[in-house]
């Protein structure tokens, strides 16, 4: 629908009328018209038949211009109203014979007429007409008698209808304007600080280390969003069952482990909004009567989780599709779609975080952590060891003979032991062990709070383990055995409360171990004696680093 010129003009001209109902807004003016032209056949009668039939068809021609489909037609067609309506006033006016007041003021309604509904330059169009129509009456005979008296009479009475009618039309519409103009105030706060949340927020998790205070600060912000209740729902690395995270409001007291299936919204891919009497997801509890909005958790097209929310009991829970929630301006759709993407976004700035971290400290083969990460955590384990007098004991194990598995069966096979020994490695030990790869053929574990005894038992679970391994093996020759494992054991405080001297004991324990023919589990002694001392017999010279010990 048009809105007036390009010009522009006051909110309360131009063609915002026609939306608001044309027929009773024409109504008055049509009302004073149809009186003014019954008066005519008051005595002394009309003065001119013709012109009396001319103002009857120019006023129907004014009423029927109500029925045009204004909204399709240009901007100047709005003149054609108050230029008809004042040609029926002069046609009127030579109809009663001459200039008198009572009908003379009629031609006063096209200026109030468009005073209240078109442009100003229309406004200047038609009182130059007005004006002109005055001038002309003002040359005819003038008669007065009882008759045009009683016009005149008449005429102010419906005049003034007229003038107090259109001032409170106009005080309704100054109204309604301050009420949109409040509205309008009242939107944008909310959205100011809408805005200063998700700022907020974005600088909260930008600052979080580790996802759980990521969780916490999500919580925190969203509860001031969506103050009636939500939760944030995180997709496994299994990628078969949503866990939920963080939860605030009604669903402060947490959701069970449910399958993607059980969300509609990750379903379709979309938003989409349980509501009673509709389908509702699986995962939320149909009984608190409240709808509730979910939308998926997606960065790069990749999903992450799902962000329900809870619906306020006086909000229209609108359509189940991209229709808005909130009827008014869908503004807790659009408010939560930026909420998801932000997180979405934080979540995937973690996993890229891990990924990285894992590839600093992780070995790619065996998904062991790396000889930097372990004299890392051994230095730390250490000190908390020396602090609160406890023992710690570290294994350095030696795949024996691994470079028979390399030239035998090829390197293939060769990772695959590898990888097979760190896979035990993982499944063996506790959750607080920290198994390394140090190198080569080599592994380290670290065993915080554990003494010896407990170290050389759970060394000997391991070479049980190892030996009842089995290899994947292409060829048909004969398939490779399972390796021996040659481990020498240090425990701290008995061979040194550093990282440096736990680390050479526990390397000669298991040179010691492989000079005696492998396979065996050798404890580390006196790191001040030398292996000639401690009865091992050598077979070929020790490496440089063992010669001092």
């Amino acid at each position: 629908m048009r809105t007036g010129s390009a010009g522009g003009g006051s909110p309360l001209k131009g063609t915002a009328f026609r939306r608001e109902g044309l027929a009773v807004r024409a109504l008055p003016f049509l009302l004073v018209a149809t009186v003014a032209e019954a008066s005519l056949f008051l005595e002394p009668g009309p003065a001119s038949t013709t012109d009396a039939v001319i103002s009857v068809l120019l006023l129907a021609a004014t009423a029927a211009c109500f029925l045009l489909p204004w909204g399709s037609l240009p901007s100047w067609v709005d003149l054609i109203v108050p230029l008809l309506f004042s040609g029926y006033a002069l046609a009127l006016m030579l109809a009663a014979g001459g200039s008198t007041t009572g009908i003379g003021i009629i031609v006063l309604l096209p200026i109030v007429w468009t005073a209240l509904y078109v442009e100003p330059w229309k406004s200047i169009v038609v009182v130059a007409a007005v004006v002109a129509v005055a001038t002309m009456t003002t040359y005819l005979p003038v008669g007065v008698t009882d008759t045009i008296r009683v016009r005149k009479i008449a005429f102010f009475a419906f005049i003034g209808a007229l003038v107090a009618y259109s001032i409170v039309e106009l005080r309704q519409r100054m109204t309604r304007s301050n009420e949109q103009n409040e509205a309008s105030k009242r939107a944008m706060a909310s959205t100011i600080s809408q805005l200063v949340l998700l700022a907020e927020l974005a600088d909260m998790l930008h600052s979080c280390a580790e996802r759980n205070e990521a969780y916490e600060v999500i919580a925190h912000s969203a509860e001031k969003m969506f103050p009636v209740g939500g939760s944030v729902s995180i997709l496994s690395s299994s990628r078969d069952v949503l866990e939920t995270m963080a939860a605030w409001g009604n669903y402060a007291s947490g959701q069970a482990p449910f399958s993607p299936h059980d969300c509609w919204a990750l379903r379709r891919g979309h938003v989409y909004v349980s509501k009673p009497g509709a389908l509702y997801c699986a995962h939320l509890d149909p009984s608190t009567g409240m709808a509730a909005l979910c939308r998926p958790l997606l960065a790069q097209g990749e999903l992450i989780g799902v962000l329900s929310i809870a619906l306020a009991a006086d909000v229209d829970a609108g359509a189940n599709d991209a229709a808005s929630a909130d009827p008014q301006d869908g503004s807790i759709q659009q408010l939560a779609l930026t909420v998801a993407e932000q997180i979405a976004m934080s979540m995937a700035n973690f996993t890229l975080r891990d990924s990285l971290r894992n590839l600093s400290i992780r070995d790619p083969l065996t998904d062991l952590y790396n000889r930097r990460y372990m004299e890392e955590t051994l230095k730390r384990e250490l000190s908390s060891a020396v602090r609160s007098q406890d023992q710690l004991t570290v294994l350095q194990i030696d795949v024996d003979h691994f470079k028979d598995f390399n030239d035998t069966y090829g390197h293939e096979v060769g990772d695959a032991v590898l990888k097979s020994v760190g896979e035990v490695l993982l499944l063996l030990f506790r959750e607080s062990d920290v198994p390394c790869r140090s190198g080569g053929e080599e592994f380290t574990v670290i065993l915080p709070n554990c003494a010896w005894a407990d170290g050389e038992r759970r060394a000997q679970e391991l070479q049980l383990c190892v030996a009842e391994l089995d290899f994947p093996f292409k060829s048909k020759a004969a398939r490779p055995t399972p390796p021996t494992l040659s481990i020498g054991i240090a425990s701290s405080p008995e061979h040194g409360n550093t990282a440096t001297a736990l680390l050479r004991a526990a390397d000669q324990a298991l040179y010691a171990a492989k000079a005696a023919g492998r396979d065996r589990i050798v404890r580390a002694l006196n790191p001040t004696r030398t292996l000639e001392e401690m009865g091992v017999p050598l077979m070929g010279d020790p490496p440089p680093a063992l010669r001092d010990l």
